[in-house]
């Protein structure tokens, strides 16, 4: 049998490198991986949410499907009075450095919603200083949830349709 000699320094320095190169790395983005999917995350995603639209939000889930994406489900806006006015069954935001883009696949709008987007849309228009991006809102799917407005819409032959909105930012 042959004998090698092993050096206590090299060993050492493999171990350390195979920490600092692949355990702590992993480590890290697993915790990271945590945070994205725990209540902390949602209840800050919330609060950001609340800020940039002056109402109560609720959330009830959060997933980031791509980088600078959120894809938010369950989302609740309420009036100053905090009674629930506008529901959205999943929302999705992305932002970039000059923009940011909601989208909404399908938007029922009752009476009570209708004035909640109009009561948002004058603060926006009056306080535009609050965004500092572009903001584009997409709506894939919209009608009115008043059966009055939907009788009208199938006599028509549909839908409200998909609006848009846009607004530049005023920095």
């Amino acid at each position: 049998r042959m004998f090698i000699p092993r050096s206590m320094a090299r060993l050492r320095l493999a171990r350390v490198v195979f920490l600092a190169l692949a355990l702590v790395p992993t480590a890290l983005i697993g915790g990271w991986a945590a945070y994205l999917r725990s209540g902390w995350h949602r209840n800050g995603v919330r609060i950001a949410w609340q800020r940039a639209l002056g109402l109560p939000v609720d959330i009830g889930t959060v997933e980031h499907p791509r980088p600078g994406v959120q894809r938010l489900g369950d989302c609740t806006i309420a009036d100053a009075d905090g009674r629930a006015r506008l529901t959205l069954p999943g929302a999705e935001l992305e932002t970039t450095d000059t923009e940011l883009r909601l989208r909404v696949p399908r938007l029922r709008c009752a009476g009570e919603a209708a004035a909640l987007l109009a009561m948002l849309a004058a603060d926006w228009l009056a306080r535009g200083e609050r965004f500092d991006r572009n903001c584009v809102i997409e709506i894939d799917d919209f009608d009115w949830a008043d059966a009055r407005a939907v009788d009208r819409a199938a006599a028509s032959g549909g839908s409200a349709g998909e609006p848009r909105v846009e607004c530049v930012a005023t920095t």
